[in-house]
């Protein structure tokens, strides 16, 4: 299945240590979607994870402003 990218909740999304974190809302060919938290190194490196609600990519999203000090998507 091919993911669509409707857009990134985090459009300004700050950058630390090399790192930039976001969600991004995707939609599949098949009307699924979800929200990927993605992280994403200088060097172009990324990680990605796929959870279904918005809640559970916050969970992983929280984790990391406290790792990297980037500021909460809710402000």
């Amino acid at each position: 299945m091919k993911a669509k990218r409707i857009y990134t909740e985090n459009q300004k999304y700050k950058e630390f240590h090399e790192n930039c974190v976001g969600i991004d809302y995707v939609q599949w060919d098949d009307d699924s979607d979800g929200y990927i938290y993605f992280e994403e190194h200088i060097c172009g490196n990324r990680a990605e994870v796929f959870y279904k609600t918005m809640d559970e990519a916050m969970v992983e999203y929280d984790g990391a402003d406290e790792f990297y000090q980037i500021g909460s998507l809710r402000e």
